[in-house]
């Protein structure tokens, strides 16, 4: 290349670069807001800004994807750049695309900071009694119990009965259960039951469980539903919709938004978008899409690993073989989950492939089984499709099994009982809604099953409801195809106001057999407490019957009680389900928690009320405790207590304090409390009340003294000495072993 050619290649060159003028210092805003008081710039000598994407980011400006690296114009970007001398600013003015994006999800307050778990034992316990028709009685008690075992909960479930032939007791499970819920996985140890399939049902292993867990991630999203959003270019409202049902309503700044979905029906969707800004003009984004339960959003992965023996019965503490479970599944995409599983023990092995697709056409499953095992080798395979929408939903399914296919079901079969096995079934149906009456639902379906040991059950049946005002019917036919009996069923209820109805219905089962039942049910109030009732009477071929039961809630627990009278013999008994916590704060008692629970600590005070959102639902106990039930698990949430039930002379910094449980455990919170114990003296001296103002001073505090010798003490304590000065003299008193409240004065001579 010659010298001239450099030249003029270098002289290009220069007059490309932007001139940039001295540095100055000036306040910057950004579509009418100060985002830096005083920023040092270098503008360009046309007035432009270059800055890097650090300053651009801080000053709330979303850079492209393609923008390149270093110094960015702003004039490139498409913003305005203003300079206001009288100001000393520049004023910006940003297009919403490149304003930071709003993104509104439904997400549950889920948390990983959770409260510490107390020490103790809380158990679940369901007491039933009973006397039969025969004049026997019978008892269950059933238990499931919980404690903080080396950071986990220690879990253990069972039930004791008693017959006329003695006590039996029945272990149900007894698991110790891990959270890691930053990494949202659950180890177990003891008993715990393995992940079904389509074509193999869970099986209870004693062993070591480790897998990926939902309930420990309530704020991800385990459905593919899409995001649908766009540009608010000022300020807007937006409005979801779902299936024309409004969802959500959202204030927009301008810029980027998105909007998620919360609550979505399985099958076809319709998601749209309203927007309207503050002049009137109105935007409308829709987007249809199908949501399959059995498909994962893509990137997620769902896995569990099991080892452990085989529990061949669950009412026995009898154990087989020793096995391993393997299972894993991922989303390839939104519509396309695939997954694995193996089974193995000493003899056998089993793997099986499976397949989940979706689309606006509905959802296909595809699984395909391999087995190897002492009958020999083994195949299995189902094939599933389903659709629905808000008119129509259509299923059908298929699974067939080879003779000498295994899976470790079958080693947990009760001795006796393989002949129930299914080895091939078929269902279909399909259910109309009409779109102009949608109290009107009608369904149709067909089920075959054969079993291993030859048997078979094929059934057609038809149902339809349909309510009208106060009124619901029903009826249903059905057809057994092996015997080729017809069998059907009608029923009718009525609204009596809001707590109460009466119902009938008449059957006839396949075998011929007529039934009839008239029903009354509903709720009343008594005094401050909410009863269920339910009464009736059945006519069959075995005769008539009659029944009522009567239920309710209290403090401590549910309650139900119940008879029966058939052909002259009455039956009846009770129930009552609680729980309750013995360990910190000595027995405490509350409702069954299907959850988890908390023990609230108000040191030393009684009877003072707790409860969360649902208002005050227990009082604390003598040593100041209370238990409170049914809370979601790591979910933060605030308990309060009520004040009043607190003494004139103690105070607490605050009545509220966020509370987040363990899954299946507990959680601690104490609330706590300062007593002032206030009284006030009356001092005197040779009988008369000391004179002027002046100060007493104990080992705990100072405090004035008023006219007529009076002062009132916060912490005084038995056989403390006050020193009482004046302006001439000084004396001393001492207080004596018992304290009176506050309400009564207590005179002392100064001596």
């Amino acid at each position: 290349m010659t010298m001239r050619a450099l030249a003029l290649a270098l002289a290009l060159a220069l007059v490309a670069l932007p001139v940039l003028a001295e540095e100055t210092i000036a306040a910057v805003q950004v579509n009418g807001k100060t985002v830096d008081a005083a920023a040092l710039l270098s503008p360009t000598e046309d007035g432009d800004l270059l800055l890097d994407a650090t300053t651009w980011a801080a000053w709330g400006v979303t850079l492209p994807p393609s923008t390149p690296k270093g110094l960015v114009s702003a004039r490139k970007l498409g913003i305005q750049v203003v300079f206001d001398g009288p100001s000393q600013s520049y004023r910006l003015t940003v297009p919403a695309s490149l304003l930071p994006a709003q993104t509104f999800q439904r997400r549950a307050s889920w948390t990983a900071d959770v409260n510490a778990q107390p020490f103790g034992l809380f158990t679940n316990y369901d007491v039933a009694v009973n006397r039969n028709l025969y004049g026997d009685w019978l008892s269950s008690f059933g238990h499931d119990s919980r404690t903080r075992f080396f950071g986990g909960v220690l879990e253990s479930t069972g039930q004791l009965n008693h017959t006329p032939n003695g006590f039996d007791y029945r272990r149900g499970q007894t698991t110790w259960n891990k959270d890691f819920i930053t990494q949202g996985t659950t180890l177990q140890l003891g008993d715990g039951f393995t992940r079904p399939n389509n074509l193999a049902g869970s099986v209870d292993l004693l062993g070591v469980h480790w897998g990926t867990n939902r309930a420990l991630r309530p704020g991800e999203s385990f459905s593919p539903v899409p995001v649908i959003g766009g540009i608010a270019d000022s300020r807007s409202q937006a409005e979801l919709y779902v299936a024309g049902v409004k969802q959500q309503q959202q204030k927009l700044q301008p810029g980027p938004y998105e909007l998620q979905a919360g609550t979505l029906r399985a099958g076809a969707n319709n998601l749209q978008v309203v927007v309207r800004d503050d002049f009137g003009r109105e935007q409308v984004v829709n987007q249809d899409f199908y949501l399959s339960p059995q498909n994962l959003p893509k990137g997620k992965t769902e896995w569990s690993m099991d080892a452990g023996l085989v529990r061949t019965s669950p009412s026995e503490d009898r154990y087989g073989s020793p096995a391993i479970v393997g299972q894993v599944k991922h989303g390839l995409s939104d519509d396309w989950t695939m997954g694995g599983q193996i089974q193995a023990t000493q003899e056998a092995q089993n793997f099986t492939f499976s397949n989940q697709v979706s689309g606006m056409w509905g959802a296909l499953g595809a699984d395909v089984g391999m087995s190897r095992s002492e009958q020999g080798t083994g195949q299995a395979w189902s094939v599933g499709y389903s659709y629905r929408n808000p008119q129509w939903s259509v299923f059908a399914n298929h699974m067939e099994k080879s003779k000498n296919y295994w899976d470790l079901t079958r080693d947990s079969t009760l001795e006796g009982t393989e002949g129930f096995r299914v080895v091939k079934s078929t269902s279909a149906g399909v259910g109309y809604t009409p779109r102009d009456n949608p109290q009107l639902q009608i369904s149709a379906a067909i089920n075959q099953a054969f079993l291993a040991s030859g048997s078979k059950s094929e059934r057609l049946s038809a149902t339809a409801r349909y309510n009208r005002g106060a009124d619901s019917f029903g009826a249903s036919l059905s057809y057994d195809l092996a015997t080729h009996s017809p069998g059907a069923y009608l029923s009718w209820r009525h609204m009596l106001g809001n707590q109460s109805s009466v119902s009938a219905g008449v059957s006839r089962s396949t075998d011929g057999r007529m039934a009839e039942a008239v029903q009354v049910s509903g709720s009343t109030g008594v005094g401050s407490q909410r009863l269920q009732y339910t009464g009736g009477v059945a006519n069959a071929e075995d005769g008539k019957t009659g029944f009522a039961t009567l239920q309710g809630n209290t403090p401590m627990g549910r309650w139900q009680s119940n008879v029966t009278a058939q052909g002259g013999q009455i039956q009846g008994g009770g129930r009552f389900e609680g729980s309750a916590w013995v360990g910190e704060g000595g027995l405490l008692m509350g409702p069954a928690s299907y959850g988890s629970f908390a023990i609230v600590e108000v040191p030393g005070q009684k009877d003072v009320p707790v409860g969360g959102m649902g208002g005050y639902l227990q009082k604390t106990n003598n040593q100041g405790y209370a238990l409170v039930s049914n809370l979601q698990p790591l979910q933060s949430f605030p308990l309060r207590i009520d004040t009043r039930g607190l003494p004139m002379d103690t105070t607490i910094d605050r009545t509220s304090q966020p509370v987040a449980a363990v899954r299946l455990g507990g959680a601690k919170v104490v609330f706590p409390v300062s007593s002032t114990h206030l009284i006030e003296i009356h001092l005197q001296h040779n009988g008369q009340a000391l004179a002027g103002t002046g100060l007493v001073k104990t080992s705990t505090e100072e405090v004035p003294l008023g006219l007529g010798g009076v002062a009132v003490l916060e912490h005084p304590e038995a056989h403390q000495t006050l020193t009482v000065t004046r302006e001439a003299s000084t004396c001393h008193v001492t207080l004596p072993e018992t304290l009176p409240d506050f309400s009564t004065p207590l005179v002392l001579e100064c001596l």
